[in-house]
């Protein structure tokens, strides 16, 4: 059985947020339409309320999964560590 402890970085960040909007992805594409806005609807309450909590991480990412649900947006978005730019995914994935 291979490792699977991945060192925290923002790479390791980003892997994760992309996985869980893959998720997301996955599942809204298994729900009709009714499920689906019910999905989205739920993660924008989600994102609001980390809004008024005042954890802007927490709404970006929800927001995120919300637009994935919604519109079925492409489960991966190579950005940046510091999200103001795409990254070439080969120098963006690490060797585990």
């Amino acid at each position: 059985m291979s490792n699977t402890n991945i060192e925290f970085s923002g790479v390791s960040l980003r892997a994760v947020m992309d996985a869980m909007g893959a998720l997301t992805f996955a599942v809204a594409r298994q729900l009709n339409a009714d499920q689906k806005d019910g999905l989205a609807s739920d993660l924008s309450r989600l994102a609001k309320d980390a809004q008024n909590n005042g954890n802007a991480e927490l709404e970006m990412l929800l927001l995120d999964l919300h637009q994935k649900a919604r519109t079925g947006g492409g489960a991966v978005r190579p950005m940046a560590v510091d999200g103001s730019a795409s990254v070439n995914a080969a120098e963006a994935v690490q060797t585990l």
